[in-house]
């Protein structure tokens, strides 16, 4: 394994896929050696990369959560300061910016839990793979979301095609 660079390759056993180590190919005799190797995913260094775009993205959007919760809070104990609103049309302002605030902090959860799902996927051999089109039955190597896709969005879960076909079906309806 040493030198190759390569992290998982994904195979197809008795209709389950699975992934392992290369290294695991070299060894004269083994089980492995009999599958046919479907795709070679994500070099080790290109998966760190991911790896540390993923924690940082998760550590901002930490902080952020956090700030935004604490000032939607703060403004919600209305405690008695003096630049408490004491018009109506400011307290519906305040009320505004409070829920914007919370809904926004409910978006940034969102993200937090695919990024924490993303993290996952890199630690089980998954990540860089559109879900859709593995549940439509494709084999792993259809199935690549492409690296400019993930390097702009990397916690995405489908590849644009299926993505867009989601996108399609949730506006129709």
């Amino acid at each position: 394994m040493a030198g190759s660079g390569l992290g998982l390759i994904v195979l197809r056993e008795e209709g389950a896929w699975t992934s392992a180590s290369i290294g695991d190919s070299a060894v004269p005799g083994s089980p492995l050696g009999k599958h046919k190797w479907v795709v070679a995913m994500l070099k080790k260094t290109e998966l760190a990369e991911y790896r540390t775009l993923l924690l940082g993205l998760q550590a901002r959007l930490r902080g952020d959560v956090q700030h935004l919760a604490d000032g939607a809070l703060h403004r919600a104990d209305g405690d008695g300061d003096s630049k408490s609103p004491t018009h109506i049309a400011e307290l519906g302002t305040d009320n505004y910016e409070q829920d914007f605030s919370l809904r926004f902090v409910e978006n940034e959860q969102e993200i937090l839990e695919e990024i924490a799902l993303a993290l996952k996927k890199i630690a089980t051999g998954t990540y860089g793979l559109c879900e859709k089109c593995l549940e439509q039955g494709k084999p792993p190597a259809k199935a690549v979301i492409p690296k400019e896709r993930l390097r702009a969005i990397p916690y995405v879960r489908n590849c644009v095609h299926c993505a867009e076909q989601q996108r399609t079906r949730k506006w129709r309806r």
